[in-house]
């Protein structure tokens, strides 16, 4: 059963979905299917540093402006949306990860946990090469992995814990349909 763990701490009316995972867990892939079957907006993250900054080299020269563009970009959608917003990130960076907490501190928010074995991560991350996304060698992933439940799970509450291993079809929507509305 995907469904892990929920913890009912968060007012209904949300704006913002975090989902939160390392490198290969399917974020994205979860972020995208929900905007399809629910009422909400899904902004990859990946996807909009991508846009602005081609090469991962120029994303870390100007992370701080990056981040405060997404930060931005994130409040400006909440802020023009009926429907919940939501967006992938691993948190192991520590402005994105001041990010959450800030979104946490000034917006209704559900912090949903993905996980999936690092394995499958390492074959996710390989299979879907570099089109939509920064490459990542399988030492990157193990050592954001490695961050992310060191540091970042233990420095957080999460409100869900999804597993995604399994067939998301029979598994998504009964995970999340009491926070979205079907389209």
């Amino acid at each position: 059963m995907s469904l892990l763990k929920h913890s009912p701490t968060r007012p209904y009316h949300l704006q913002l979905i975090v989902l939160l995972g390392p490198n290969g867990v399917g974020k994205t892939t979860i972020g995208r299917r929900l905007e399809r079957d629910y009422s909400c907006r899904f902004i990859g993250i990946e996807q909009f540093f991508l846009e602005r900054y081609p090469r991962l080299e120029d994303l870390v020269e100007h992370m701080e402006t990056a981040v405060h563009d997404f930060q931005t970009h994130i409040q400006q959608a909440i802020a023009h949306s009926p429907d919940p917003i939501i967006f992938e990130e691993t948190g192991v960076n520590p402005m994105l990860f001041a990010m959450i907490q800030d979104f946490i501190a000034h917006y209704r928010i559900v912090i949903v946990h993905i996980q999936t074995p690092e394995s499958l991560c390492q074959q996710r991350v390989v299979q879907r090469g570099t089109s939509q996304n920064y490459a990542k060698d399988p030492q990157f992933v193990a050592n954001n992995r490695k961050k992310f439940f060191e540091q970042v799970l233990p420095n957080l509450q999460i409100d869900m814990e999804f597993c995604n291993e399994d067939e998301l079809e029979t598994t998504l929507h009964p995970a999340f349909s009491r926070y979205l509305t079907s389209r």
